[in-house]
């Protein structure tokens, strides 16, 4: 599985904390799973909008997580993103 997901948070879902609640939860599956290197969870930002990126490796470990709040199959994120949970990659 080389697959990274997105999923989306509204203004209204910010305010209520529902990404918090999914942190809290991804956490949850990457001790769990022994913090694996190659789990990232990182976090942009478009115009109304907060956007979740989950790495091929947080999918590994994470897919029911992913799957029980729809995030949906996409590219790698282009802009600008801060990590959230994870490893920070080296570069």
């Amino acid at each position: 599985m080389n697959d990274w997901y997105r999923l989306t948070f509204s203004a209204d879902d910010i305010s209520a904390a529902k990404h918090l609640e999914m942190e809290g939860h991804f956490e949850k599956f990457f001790l769990a799973a022994g913090s694996p290197e190659d789990a990232t969870l990182f976090r942009g930002v478009e115009p109304g909008n907060t956007i979740y990126y989950f790495s091929p490796g947080a999918a590994r470990i994470a897919m029911k997580l992913i799957t029980h709040l729809g995030a949906a199959k996409s590219a790698a994120p282009t802009s600008e993103v801060v990590l959230i949970a994870g490893h920070r990659p080296l570069t």
